[in-house]
């Protein structure tokens, strides 16, 4: 049988093996574009560009979440249309 206090370090365990791993989720190509609030063909453009590194499956395309979150820390204070039109 197992204790309240076992069965809470396990949720608690598994929780935050949850949190970590998402970092590393995979956001299709939508979900990425509606975070940078533009459009999918705008982040296709930017992946072209070799600004944004991504992870394909088959015809599928991906990018991971931490990817993400480090390109927009790079972008900061810089303009998004710059890297879509292609001026640097």
């Amino acid at each position: 049988m197992i204790g309240l206090g076992d069965y809470m370090a396990r949720v608690n365990s598994r929780e935050k093996y949850l949190v970590e791993d998402d970092a590393d989720r995979l956001m299709p190509l939508r979900e990425v574009a509606a975070r940078l609030a533009t459009s999918v063909p705008s982040v296709r453009r930017i992946i072209a560009g070799n600004y944004l590194p991504v992870v394909r499956n088959g015809k599928r395309t991906y990018v991971r979440k931490v990817t993400l979150d480090g390109f927009l820390m790079e972008l900061e204070g810089r303009d998004l249309a710059d890297l879509i039109t292609g001026d640097r």
